[in-house]
C-alpha cells in the first residue's frame, strides 16, 4: 500500500500550542499532506487505532524533540511503533540540545537534526528536503551516494559538580558520532543507498560503528540494495589501515558548559 500522508508530526502535548501546530499548518500551507492529531483524529474512532494507522500510512514522521517528549509514555510508544514498521525518521529539536537527545536515545541521537531555533518557515523548508520522493521505485534509480569522513566514539560524561583534586562522579553514556556518520544514519533510514567510507580503524569503536551501519541496513527497504552496501561494510575495505579510531570525551556540567577532549588524529598511512 502506498503511503497516503508525506509527514506525521509525533509530540507532547505540551509542546502543541508554541511549535507542533504552528509547523503543522506551514507544512499543510505547503500543499503537504499532514497527519497532526489536531486535524486528522476523528471523534468516536479508536485514539490508538487512528494514531497507529496515521503512522503505518506516513511516508515519514517528523519527531518535535523535547523533554516533554521523553517524558511522556504516549509519545514513547509512537516512535516504537514508528521503529517496528522502519518509518524514516525527521528529528527537530524545540528547546534541547543534541546531546540530551543522545544521553536518552543513543539510535535518535545518531540522527541529524533540525534546530527548531532556526524558526518556523527554514524548519519547514529543511523538512521537506528531507521527506522521501513520491516515486516508490526512488532507490532503483538513484545514484549510490558515497559518504566520506569521520566517525569516532563519543564519552559523554555528565558531572554534578567538578572539582580539581577532589573525587568526582558522573554517569557515562557511549555514543558514535562524526559528520560522515550522522549523514549516513539519516540518509539509510530515509531510504538512499549510502556507502560509509568513514575514517575508522579495525578496533573496538570501528567494530562498533560498523555494526552500527548494519543495524540500520535491516530496516532499509530495498533488500537487494541493502544486501549489495552490507557486503561492502563487512568487507575489510570497510576499516582503513594503520589507524585507530578516534575518541574524545565531552564533560557536561549542570550549568551546560561543556569540556571535549579529543585525541590527536592518528596519520593514515597506505590507505
Amino acid at each position: 500500500m502506498l503511503p497516503h500522508f508525506d509527514v506525521f508530526i509525533s509530540h507532547a502535548t505540551e509542546d502543541k500550542a508554541k511549535f507542533a501546530e504552528p509547523l503543522a499548518m506551514e507544512l499543510k500551507r505547503r500543499g503537504l499532506n499532514v497527519w497532526y492529531d489536531g486535524f486528522s483524529l476523528i471523534p468516536g474512532k479508536s485514539l490508538r487505532g487512528s494514531i497507529e494507522k496515521g503512522i503505518s500510512e506516513s511516508k515519514c514522521a517528523v519527531l518535535v524533540l523535547s523533554r516533554h517528549f521523553f517524558e511522556k509514555s504516549w509519545t514513547q510508544q509512537e516512535l516504537e511503533g514508528m521503529f517496528s514498521l522502519g518509518v524514516p525518521l525527521i528529528p527537530v529539536l524545540h528547546e534541547i540540545d543534541i546531546v540530551y537527545v543522545q544521553e536518552r536515545s543513543p539510535i535518535l541521537g545518531a540522527l541529524v537534526a533540525i534546530q527548531g531555533s532556526l524558526g518556523l518557515k527554514n524548519v519547514a523548508d529543511r523538512i521537506e528536503l528531507a521527506i522521501p520522493s513520491k516515486d516508490p521505485a526512488r532507490t532503483e534509480s538513484v545514484d549510490v551516494i558515497m559518504c566520506v569522513g569521520g566517525a569516532v566514539g563519543e564519552n559523554v560524561l555528565k558531572c554534578q559538580t567538578l572539582t580539581l583534586g577532589q573525587k568526582n562522579y558522573s554517569s557515562r553514556h557511549e555514543l558514535f558520532g562524526g559528520s560522515a556518520l550522522n549523514y549516513t544514519s539519516r540518509l539509510l533510514a530515509m531510504g538512499y543507498p549510502v556507502i560509509p567510507v568513514f575514517s575508522v580503524g579495525k578496533d573496538r569503536i570501528g567494530e562498533r560503528i560498523q555494526a552500527h551501519i548494519l543495524k540500520l541496513l535491516e530496516n532499509f527497504p530495498e533488500k537487494g540494495l541493502a544486501q549489495r552496501i552490507a557486503e561492502f561494510v563487512r568487507d575489510e575495505l570497510f576499516f582503513c589501515p594503520n589507524i585507530k579510531t578516534i575518541e574524545s570525551t565531552i564533560v557536561v556540567l549542570p550549568n551546560g558548559q561543556r569540556t571535549i577532549i579529543s585525541e590527536e588524529p592518528v596519520n593514515f598511512g597506505e590507505f
